[in-house]
């Protein structure tokens, strides 16, 4: 039983779910059609699949700045031990791939490349400043076009992707300000040990204000109707206007896992208003 949390644990149950509602849902947008066929059920299974892999490698390279900065994860607490967790990598793996497979080419060759992608991340890129953030906003952003891909219809689902790309840019750096310590031990620079916190303020203010400005143009030029207009200004608006004031305050670093949730939650009521606009 133990040893079944600690597999759960490590493969982020949250985020596996996300990435599973995440295609669904634009799958439904990109279909307009509310019927979750077994492809698109199939396409989101592998995406949650690939998306756990990628989570399961990135803690196996991150063992030694986990120990610093997340003892409580499974590996640094020895629930489970790296050689299984490199065993459950590749069967998550080879599971998103052929269920990948199963759907089509176009979807298997997305499969392939992110979890390309995701490897080289935690390998390598995530050193690099501002392009392992960039790498993992563009994998979530993908997790839409995959849902498009689904039902053959990606123009549908590249606004959304767009949204999702945005967020998580934001809410990556964000995350880089909570683990500089442990960064640091391990000379990983990021953008925040690099520029410093004012900077990276600065930064993160340009991002949400784009993003903010952004969510007026699908209703701006008719792609989406009323209804997405109203939700995203009363919720997903509210939500990043109160993060940029959080991130604004002298003690932003202590607000890094408030505004880590406000950030998944303004995604989430960004998908409520695309499906109902």
């Amino acid at each position: 039983m133990k040893i079944f949390l600690a597999i759960i644990k490590i493969s982020r149950p949250i985020n596996f779910l996300i990435t599973f509602i995440v295609v669904i849902s634009s799958a439904i947008i990109s279909s307009e059609d509310f019927y979750v066929s077994q492809n698109i059920f199939f396409a989101a299974f592998s995406a949650s699949l690939i998306a756990a892999a990628g989570n399961i490698i990135n803690d196996i390279f991150d063992y030694n700045i986990d120990l610093i900065n997340r003892p409580e994860r499974p590996l640094p607490s020895n629930e489970i031990s790296i050689n299984f967790a490199i065993i459950l990598y590749i069967i998550f793996t080879a599971g998103g791939l052929f269920l990948s497979y199963s759907v089509s080419w176009d979807l298997f060759f997305i499969a392939i490349l992110v979890s390309l992608i995701l490897l080289l991340y935690s390998y390598l890129l995530k050193r690099i400043i501002l392009l392992g953030n960039l790498t993992v906003a563009f994998c979530t952003a993908l997790a839409f076009i995959y849902g498009g891909i689904a039902v053959n219809n990606l123009q549908a689902a590249i606004i959304p992707a767009l949204f999702a790309f945005l967020v998580n840019l934001i809410r990556e750096i964000v995350k880089d300000v909570e683990d500089q310590k442990g960064d640091l031990e391990n000379n990983i620079i990021t953008f925040p040990l690099k520029f410093g916190m004012k900077s990276t303020k600065i930064f993160l203010s340009f991002l949400i204000i784009v993003l903010i400005l952004f969510t007026f143009y699908p209703f701006v030029n008719s792609i989406y109707k009323i209804e997405y207009f109203i939700i995203v200004l009363f919720s997903v608006n509210l939500i990043l206007a109160y993060v940029l004031k959080l991130i604004l305050k002298n003690n932003f670093e202590n607000k890094i896992s408030q505004i880590s949730h406000l950030l998944k939650l303004s995604m989430l009521f960004g998908l409520i208003a695309i499906l109902a606009g």
